[in-house]
């Protein structure tokens, strides 16, 4: 991935807007935001418009979730996913919900955002430039309640991940080709 200002403005943009500074977080109560930490495994396929090619991969995540009230949680995340020729780098939304606000319970979750991507086999090549693209998923798991304030996470979701490719032939032409990934996520994490 060829590094440009315009993913390197959105990735500071991102941080700057969304991620809460520590004169923030004092203000408010500490159970007004939870961090969620996440290690998942990602089981897929990359789906071309004529074939498949199955992937499998980790991600590594982060969400400053702000409570809403007892049952639901919003807050921007960010991740890095580790396949065999790609990474990526996901930005996102994420939304829990519990079905009981304070002991173990199961809930749901839904993401939505932008990953940025790069192709590790590809990157010396001049003429292939990975764009990134939308990223969604939406599963549910469970909590275990630790301490006051401390949960364990299960989490088995299905993410849908678009990733635009472009690149320049031999002629001079540029073309964007789109991509497409599966996945069945399954990950633990913990909340506090």
């Amino acid at each position: 991935m060829k590094f440009n200002f315009k993913i390197i403005i959105l990735l500071i943009l991102f941080i700057v807007v969304f991620i809460p500074r520590p004169a923030e977080a004092a203000e408010k109560s500490k159970e007004t935001i939870l961090h969620d930490i996440a290690l998942k495994a990602n089981l897929g396929a990359q789906i071309f418009s004529q074939y498949v090619i199955y992937e499998s991969g980790i991600n590594l995540s982060y969400s400053a979730d702000i409570k809403i009230n007892d049952y639901l949680l919003l807050g921007p995340g960010v991740g890095f996913d580790v396949f065999e020729d790609i990474n990526l780098l996901p930005m996102t939304l994420n939304a829990k919900v519990f079905l009981n606000p304070n002991a173990s319970s199961v809930f749901f979750n839904s993401e939505i955002g932008y990953s940025l991507s790069w192709d590790k086999s590809k990157i010396d090549m001049s003429n292939y430039e990975y764009l990134g693209g939308l990223t969604f998923s939406i599963g549910g798991g469970y909590r275990i309640k630790i301490s006051d304030n401390s949960y364990l996470l299960f989490n088995l979701s299905y993410r849908h991940q678009y990733n635009d490719i472009e690149y320049t032939t031999f002629d001079e032409r540029k073309y964007i080709e789109t991509t497409n990934y599966d996945f069945i996520t399954a990950g633990v994490g913990i909340l506090f």
